[in-house]
């Protein structure tokens, strides 16, 4: 059965407004060259160093740096292996006291990436500003896996979840008007789009 081409616009169109709303971060693309650097294990903690810039996962948590890469001055790109045996939905990393970086796959528009599956890897891209003009050490800090439970830093993981939340009020607030967007015809859209921006704001 074919779609109504209305309806597939309009639900494009809640994926579109679903990922304006969100204030995450989500660093994942693929670039040739770079430098590619050998995993040094010391304390249970594996690195991976790149010029003057460093990339460790936090002691316990069962993933694999697989690449990493330096794109620019600014840019690294670090390959991650899921080394667990459960579905990872978010990965938080931090750099220096207060920069964090949040992948939240629960956002992606298709199911099979909403997700990092068991055994499969991700590249993520993380740029943190200097600190004192020396480059801070990168941190894997924390997972979430699709069975709600975490491991790691608790205080990003609490931070993601709070953002989850916050997404899911604002859902709720315009989930009606999406609905009849689906319903309405062509010469009623504008006047139907012009009602989100009177939603409420709490």
């Amino acid at each position: 059965m074919r779609m109504n081409p209305i309806h597939g616009t309009w639900r494009s169109l809640r994926y579109g407004l679903l990922l304006i709303c969100s204030s995450l971060v989500i660093g994942a693309a693929s670039s040739s060259g770079g430098l590619l650097t050998e995993p040094v294990k010391k304390s249970g903690v594996v690195q991976h160093s790149v010029r003057s810039q460093s990339v460790v996962v936090r002691t316990g948590l069962k993933l694999e740096i697989v690449e990493v890469k330096q794109h620019s001055s600014e840019i690294i790109e670090v390959t991650i292996k899921n080394g667990y045996k459960k579905d990872i939905t978010a990965v938080a990393a931090s750099a220096g006291e207060g920069q964090s970086f949040h992948t939240d796959y629960i956002y992606a528009e298709a199911e099979p990436d909403q997700k990092l599956a068991p055994g499969m890897s991700d590249i993520f891209l993380y740029a943190p500003s200097r600190l004192s003009g020396i480059k801070p050490q990168i941190v894997v800090s924390a997972v979430i896996f699709s069975d709600r439970t975490s491991q790691g830093d608790p205080g990003e993981v609490r931070e993601i979840l709070d953002k989850r939340l916050g997404m899911k009020i604002q859902l709720d607030r315009i989930n009606p008007y999406l609905e009849r967007l689906d319903k309405v015809k062509n010469s009623s859209v504008r006047a139907e789009l012009a009602k989100l921006n009177r939603v409420p704001k709490r």
